[in-house]
């Protein structure tokens, strides 16, 4: 960890080249999503505005993404209570 800027390892398999690669420190990615989303929290100091603009769509695809999930999570949560509701009342019924 260098600068207060906490660097996750990565791993590239040999027979597998990354996507993308930072063209500012050189790491690899296996998304070019993922490489935007580093230049632009990492190298904000540096990029240019094509790299500005695909870190914003990074990062409304990740929101986008983000927000299915919890979509998924509440139904979830939903239908199991409906469950266990359904069976509590057939139990006790």
């Amino acid at each position: 960890m260098t600068s207060g800027v906490l660097t996750p390892e990565t791993a590239v398999l040999d027979d597998e080249p990354p996507e993308a690669r930072c063209q500012y420190c050189h790491r690899p990615f296996d998304t070019a999503r993922s490489c935007a989303l580093h230049i632009g929290e990492v190298h904000s100091n540096e990029w240019t505005e094509d790299e500005h603009l695909a870190y914003e769509d990074a990062v409304a695809a990740e929101d986008d993404e983000l927000w299915m999930y919890h979509m998924k999570i509440v139904v979830g949560l939903g239908v199991t209570y409906a469950i266990i509701v359904l069976i509590y009342m057939i139990v006790l019924g």
